[in-house]
């Protein structure tokens, strides 16, 4: 879909500054669908339990990752 509105671009001539926010629109669904593919792949889930006033740097998962110290 990127690979698609880089062709279209140029094409269209998004690149030009009347057709700018139609550009800029498009560009938000690549920036979101990027944001989207690196959450998928590279986070971890899991629960984090803070009581009021208090800091902690651990979280409880169900899945094993290993653990660096």
């Amino acid at each position: 879909m990127g690979i698609n509105f880089i062709f279209h671009s140029k094409k269209y001539k998004l690149y030009r500054q009347k057709k700018w926010p139609v550009g800029l629109f498009h560009l938000a669904f690549i920036c979101i669908l990027l944001g989207a593919g690196i959450t998928r792949y590279f986070s971890t889930e899991g629960t984090m339990l803070i009581r009021e006033g208090e800091a902690s740097g651990v979280f409880f998962s169900s899945g094993n990752y290993p653990q660096l110290e």
